[in-house]
């Protein structure tokens, strides 16, 4: 490959990585080509010094110094992409990293914003919703009291003990069960299972 032809496979200023693998290859099959005519010129170098007429060893002689000069400049060029591609290389890498960096910067400022803003005014209803299922228990206690305490034929007439119950659902794959207001929690599971689960489940 001649210095025109060199120059033409060179990659551009801003080469993404493949980009300058591609052009790493490039120059490392034109060494190769230009290694291989070198050789193959010296071997015969002798005999055509010695046998072939003297416009054949001018040839001969400027054929073996443009493969060499050939040889030299795609080795050189192929040193300098090499030393770009892991440049280019580690900065990706680097990049990556970075985007990762920001990503979870600007997620912990969502979560940072819902905890400030939005999560009292939910653990404020969630701490009612607990004293009503705390003032259910309670009062399911006095029931149950009240009607043992009659005496015998008193309780005739009244409705038939049946307290109310606070529901009771069994959490799914993990004999985790979930009483009173846990059993309406229903939480996306954790593996993007679309399907809601109890959160004990969730959390697995």
């Amino acid at each position: 490959m001649n210095l025109k032809n060199l120059l033409a496979s060179r990659p551009k200023g801003e080469a993404t990585a493949a980009e300058l693998a591609a052009a790493l290859a490039r120059a490392e099959a034109a060494l190769s080509d230009a290694t291989a005519r070198a050789d193959a010129l010296t071997a015969a170098r002798g005999k055509t010094l010695l046998d072939g007429t003297p416009a054949e060893a001018e040839r001969a002689e400027s054929a073996l110094a443009e493969a060499r000069a050939d040889s030299e400049r795609a080795e050189a060029l192929g040193g300098a992409i090499r030393q770009r591609l892991a440049e280019t290389e580690k900065r990706d890498r680097r990049a990556k990293v970075d985007a990762i960096i920001a990503e979870a910067h600007a997620t912990e400022r969502r979560f940072l914003d819902f905890a400030r803003n939005e999560y009292p005014a939910l653990a404020r209803k969630i701490a009612a919703g607990l004293l009503l299922e705390a003032e259910t228990h309670r009062l399911q206690l006095m029931l149950v009291a009240a009607y043992g305490a009659l005496p015998r034929g008193e309780a005739d007439g009244l409705p038939s003990l049946n307290p109310p119950r606070l529901l009771s659902v069994a959490g799914r794959g993990t004999g985790v069960q979930a009483h009173g207001l846990g059993a309406f929690v229903s939480l996306p599971a954790a593996d993007g299972d679309e399907q809601a689960t109890h959160w004990p489940c969730a959390a697995r």
